[in-house]
């Protein structure tokens, strides 16, 4: 950044200008961007402010400038400390907000899971379910396709199946 201002431009402009030329060599080398935080430190009256990170650089820009705002002021430390407070305190409900919607939309990605014991149980009743089927029909296989309504009354011995019978080619319900 200090060459680039020694061109002209000012210190924002020359960080900003740093950091494209960085993002097109890494994009031109096939990289993928690592995350980054910015931050400025900044003496103030003898003692040294670290302002806090940030991932949004224009963001990390402003708030360097305005402690410059400040300090151009006449300010005292205590007041550079009561601002960096409120920027940290700023900072902080950023990184809760945005924390909390990466969660929420994890949640609406992520599909429901199962557990197992509950598919071993979904199983075990639909295998119960095809057994009695084929008892009641007293047959060992069904035709695949089958799309029928199984009703087993136990008590009277019973069975009630349902089904269609449709043209191959329009689908158009026959009986």
């Amino acid at each position: 950044a200090k060459a680039r201002s020694r061109q002209g431009l000012s210190f924002d402009e020359a960080v900003l200008s740093a950091m494209a030329d960085a993002v097109t060599v890494r994009r031109e080398e096939g990289k993928a961007m690592p995350l980054l935080r910015f931050g400025s430190f900044l003496s103030f009256q003898n003692q040294k402010l670290a302002l806090p990170l940030t991932a949004n650089l224009d963001k990390s820009l402003r708030q360097r400038q305005d402690m410059l705002d400040l300090k151009a002021a006449g300010a005292s430390v205590d007041e550079a400390l009561a601002l960096k407070g409120r920027m940290a305190a700023a900072a902080k409900e950023e990184r809760a907000r945005v924390t909390a919607e990466r969660r929420a939309a994890a949640k609406l990605r992520a599909p429901k899971q199962v557990s197992l014991s509950a598919k071993r149980c979904l199983l075990k009743h639909v295998n119960e379910q095809m057994t009695a089927m084929q008892r009641s029909l007293r047959t060992r296989c069904l035709p695949e396709g089958l799309d029928a309504v199984f009703c087993n009354e136990e008590l009277s011995g019973t069975v009630f199946v349902y089904a269609e019978l449709c043209q191959k080619n329009t689908q158009e319900v026959i009986c």
